[in-house]
This record gives structure tokens, C-alpha cells and sequence, in this order.
């Protein structure tokens, strides 16, 4: 609240001054409407620099701009429009371009960031048959998910973490959308034994609760984007209202890890322990291709978002036994037929 009501203070006289010009505007005609409207646009871009110089990460900046949306909304709603459009603009300019990563260098993080994105477990500290699979994929599809912040200049957010302001798929999504994929893929129920040894039990299980043997990464992005949903008058066969979605766009690039612990095998028969190991990273790659390449892992996937390109750009599966299981340029559609020759 203080920093929302210092953040009114600093910019009130610019806003104030666009108020006036864009009043002014509104009333002109011909030449001098013209040269109004260069004098208005100046002052809207002076105004996004100081916003932008003052703002050390994205996610500052977003929070400065939504104040002075909402700020400007109250003394002038094309103001506030102008300030939303120009965001608008520069996010579709930067949509091609990893500008989030820039970010992370001007920090100097990147060393520490690349230990979060890509994070590499020590496998000799955990029990008999554990793996690790990660491999980078591109988006062929916007990705969409909705943030849960109080207020944003945009209603639909995609949903970023707390510190460094970058998009992200939290595991939670990924382990909810890798068991739906098999649920669908298998044409399985909540309770079938290899889904309950994977996850868990289901939802709100009440006897005989367990954990699952799937720990899932979150995967972080450097590119934002925008796409635009718009619903269509059934009568009229044309749109109505179209609702703007931040995203993350296609092209963009991201990180999948996934960590299997047999923790329930602890003390047993290890052959069987390695058999099952086996069996479970089969079935778990065979679930992982139908929910990168067909089902999705994005809100509104029922409409083609958050589909992976079928490529694997680098990756590998690493073991406690033997060298990793190189992934590297091979195609997510044959993840399946890939490591069955993973030795455990």
C-alpha cells in the first residue's frame, strides 16, 4: 500500500499532464489536432521510459505500470487505454526475443538462476532405482495459465513466481497434466495401482493416503506474449468481446525435469526394486508424449494451447547405474522407444 501510494505521488504530475493534453485532444481539429496528438504521444513515451528506468525487473515494472493504469483511469480513461495499448504493443515487439533472460544477466544471476532451471540432484544420495529425466522442448503453442495477483493491467495474467517476475509451469501443473495424460491415454480410473504408486493417492483420499514416487521441477521461461480470444455471437457468427491473455508464446523455450524415488523400496529385494524402475519410467514417457504433443499442459488445452514441438532440443536420463541416456535431438514422439535400453 505505501509503495502504491508513493508510486501515485511520483508520477501524478506526468499523469496529470497527459490528462490535459489528451482533453485537449479530444477538442482540436485539423493541423492542430495533429501536432496534439504528437505532443500526447511524447509525453505517454516519456512517461513508459521513466516507468521502465525506474523499474530494475519485470516484475516491477508490470506492478508500476498496473498503478498507473488504475491511476490514470480515474482522471481519464483514454489515458488509461493509451498506457495499456502501449504495453500491449511493446510486449508483442519483445514477444520473439528470451528479454526476460537479459534480465537475469543485468542481475548477475545467471549462474545461480541455471542451478534452478535446470537443477541436477546428486542420485548417490537416493535409494536403489531412482532416475532424473530432463530435456529442453520449444512451445509450438502459446502457453496460458492464469496468475493470482491482486491486481494487474490486463485480467488474465500468466502466472510468473514471486522473485524474479518469469513465467513458470509450477510442478503441481505438470503432475496434475502428466496424470491426466496416462488417466486418458490408458483409459485408467484414480485409484489404478501404477497412478496411486506414481502420484499418490487421488484427491481427497481419506485411508490409506501415500505419496507418489514423481517429484516435478518447475520450468521457467524468458519470453511473454499476448494472444487474443475472441467469442463469437452464435446468432451473428461474429465476435463480441475480446479478452486479451498474457501468455507465454510459441517459440519459447523451457526446461522439464522429473525425479523418481522408489522410497517404498527401501530394504527390498533390489532386482525387483530395478524392474519396477524400469517399468515406471516407461510408462511415465509413454504419458509425457501424449501430454506434450496431444493433450497439452495449458489452460484452454481443449482449444490446441501448451503443445510442445516434437523435438527434443538437449536432454538426457540419468541413473544411479551407468552413464546418462543421451536425448539430445531425438523427437518426443520416440521419448518411449528411447529408454528402453536405460540401464539400471
Amino acid at each position: 500500500m505505501e509503495l502504491t501510494t508513493t508510486l501515485r505521488q511520483q508520477y501524478e504530475s506526468q499523469l496529470n499532464q497527459l490528462a490535459q493534453s489528451e482533453g485537449a485532444l479530444s477538442r482540436a481539429r485539423g493541423q492542430q489536432k495533429r501536432q496534439l496528438q504528437q505532443q500526447f504521444n511524447q509525453q505517454l513515451k516519456q512517461l513508459l521510459d521513466r516507468a521502465r528506468r525506474d523499474s530494475p525487473s519485470r516484475l516491477l515494472y508490470d506492478f508500476v505500470l498496473t498503478v498507473l493504469y488504475q491511476e490514470a483511469g480515474l482522471k481519464n480513461d483514454n489515458v488509461a487505454n493509451a498506457l495499456r495499448t502501449e504495453w500491449q504493443r511493446e510486449i508483442v515487439r519483445q514477444q520473439k526475443r528470451d528479454t526476460l533472460a537479459e534480465q537475469t544477466q543485468r542481475w548477475n544471476v545467471s549462474g545461480l538462476f541455471e542451478e534452478i532451471v535446470r537443477p541436477k540432484p546428486d542420485l548417490n544420495l537416493l535409494p536403489i532405482g531412482s532416475w532424473l529425466l530432463q530435456f529442453d522442448f520449444k512451445l509450438a503453442r502459446p502457453y496460458i495459465s492464469r496468475d493470482d495477483v491482486a491486481s494487474y493491467i490486463i485480467d488474465n495474467p500468466v502466472s510468473t513466481d514471486r522473485v524474479f517476475g518469469l513465467p513458470l509451469i509450477r510442478p503441481s501443473s505438470w503432475k496434475g497434466n502428466l496424470r491426466s495424460a496416462l488417466r486418458q491415454t490408458k483409459n485408467w480410473i484414480d485409484t489404478q495401482p501404477e497412478l496411486v504408486r506414481l502420484f499418490g493417492n487421488p484427491k481427497g483420499a481419506e485411508e490409506e493416503f501415500r505419496a507418489g514416487r514423481l517429484e516435478c521441477y518447475p520450468t521457467f521461461f524468458y519470453r511473454v506474449g499476448l494472444e487474443i480470444i475472441n467469442p463469437h455471437d452464435r446468432a451473428r457468427k461474429v465476435g463480441k468481446n475480446p479478452i486479451l491473455f498474457e501468455c507465454v508464446p510459441a517459440g519459447a523455450r523451457g526446461t522439464f525435469s522429473l525425479l523418481y524415488i522408489p522410497f517404498d523400496r527401501i530394504g527390498q529385494d533390489e532386482p525387483e526394486t530395478r524392474r519396477q524402475a524400469a517399468e515406471d519410467l516407461q510408462l511415465v514417457t509413454e504419458g509425457l508424449q501424449a501430454m506434450f504433443l496431444t493433450y497439452g499442459f495449458s489452460a484452454k488445452r481443449s482449444s490446441g494451447y501448451g503443445v510442445a514441438e516434437d523435438e527434443i532440443i538437449e536432454g538426457e536420463v540419468r541413473t544411479k547405474s551407468g552413464a546418462p541416456h543421451d536425448l539430445t535431438g531425438k523427437k518426443l514422439s520416440q521419448l518411449a522407444q528411447e529408454v528402453k535400453d536405460v540401464s539400471f
